[in-house]
């Protein structure tokens, strides 16, 4: 560009050259024609040339006639140098033309670099991004694991003691000669009872950490209270009292995963209920409305706490202080939006149940585009 400029000031020269010559023209012109009028050089010249010329001529065709010999005299010399002006605005728009051609090329070139490196950047940074959701995700499946193998250990108890009880009662009761057909045949079925009992429980297990990822047609219903079946130990143990208010809806999507966020959401719930002393109650509502599938958990633990309210489906933000890893929630949010084009939202809310007023958090579950009407 450093041609360019040295033309363009060369051009400015010229054009400033051209309008000084100008003035300076106008300027000889009015002062000849003030001159000739006051020493009247007009009468001499008339006077003088009245003996060559047929024809008189006054002031102001003498005046014209000194403007157009200024006037030819400056259009001569300004044709020629608007010609050279010309052919160097010519070559110079040539010249300008080339350059802006070629730092196009080097621009094109650079954002070329530019957007490859950043391409590579974006899929090195979404590799990780996956690669660190599949570590949260198992980190996640792991926590929950430990939770149901607690679980099942509660849920064993008891069958494990009935085998264990009508094994024992068989054993004496041969042993005494005392055992009849009808104890023999109560102590059997008691034993299979709860052998069906604990292979059910496995059955749930299974299911639940199956990674079927084929999409089946499910109820919601069904889905819900197989959630609450794997938490029944812990809802239980702590009292919870849990009222379902579902309408029958039919999904089309990855059943295990939802009951994943499902469990998430009512663990939390208990979490927080288990520090209170109060009637500790669980609401979990389901309904169609246009085209989304909305899905509330609400509970009467006093809400989240306001600081992290807005940052809970964030990845390693947890409410349950040093207790909590953080990532049930994240995982929720990302499942929901990855599986059912879905989200999640926490709000606190009051109400009312059995005229006693409550506060508490209640999780709204939004699914779109699985659903089979």
């Amino acid at each position: 560009m450093l041609g360019f400029e040295e033309k363009y000031k060369e051009y400015l020269e010229i054009k400033s050259s051209k309008v000084s010559d100008l003035l300076w023209s106008i300027i000889f012109i009015i002062i000849t024609f003030f001159f000739c009028v006051q020493y009247d050089l007009f009468e001499e010249i008339i006077q003088s040339t009245r003996a060559y010329e047929k024809y008189e001529i006054d002031e102001i065709l003498f005046l014209f006639f000194i403007s157009g010999f200024v006037a030819l005299f400056y259009s001569l010399r300004r044709y020629k140098e608007m010609s050279i002006l010309q052919i160097k605005f010519h070559n110079l728009s040539s010249d300008l033309e080339i350059e802006l051609q070629n730092e196009i090329k080097k621009s094109n070139k650079t954002l070329q670099n530019l957007n490859n490196e950043l391409d590579k950047k974006v899929k090195i940074a979404v590799e990780k991004s996956l690669e660190q959701d599949k570590i949260v995700n198992q980190q996640n499946k792991m926590a929950l694991m430990g939770e149901m193998i607690e679980s099942i250990a509660h849920q064993w108890r008891q069958p494990l003691s009935t085998i264990t009880v009508c094994a024992s009662s068989l054993k004496l009761e041969k042993e005494l000669n005392i055992l009849d057909d009808k104890s023999f045949s109560s102590s059997i079925d008691s034993i299979m009872n709860s052998s069906e009992y604990l292979s059910e429980t496995i059955n749930d297990f299974k299911n639940f950490y199956a990674t079927d990822k084929i999409k089946k047609l499910f109820y919601l219903s069904d889905c819900i209270n197989d959630s609450l079946k794997l938490l029944s130990v812990r809802i239980k143990e702590y009292n919870i009292k849990v009222i379902l208010n579902l309408n029958k809806i039919e999904l089309l999507g990855y059943k295990n995963e939802l009951i994943h966020v499902f469990i998430n959401i009512i663990n939390n719930s208990i979490d927080e209920l288990v520090k209170y002393d109060y009637k500790r109650i669980i609401f979990i509502d389901s309904f169609r409305y246009d085209e989304h599938i909305i899905i509330y958990i609400k509970d009467n633990a006093g809400g989240v706490k306001e600081e992290i309210k807005d940052r809970i489906f964030d990845s390693h933000v947890t409410s349950k202080d040093d207790k909590g890893t953080g990532i049930g929630l994240y995982m929720c949010k990302n499942i929901l939006k990855n599986s059912f084009s879905g989200i999640i939202k926490v709000n606190n809310i009051s109400f009312s149940y059995e005229n006693v007023e409550y506060k508490g958090a209640e999780f709204e579950v939004s699914l779109n585009k699985s659903i089979k009407f």
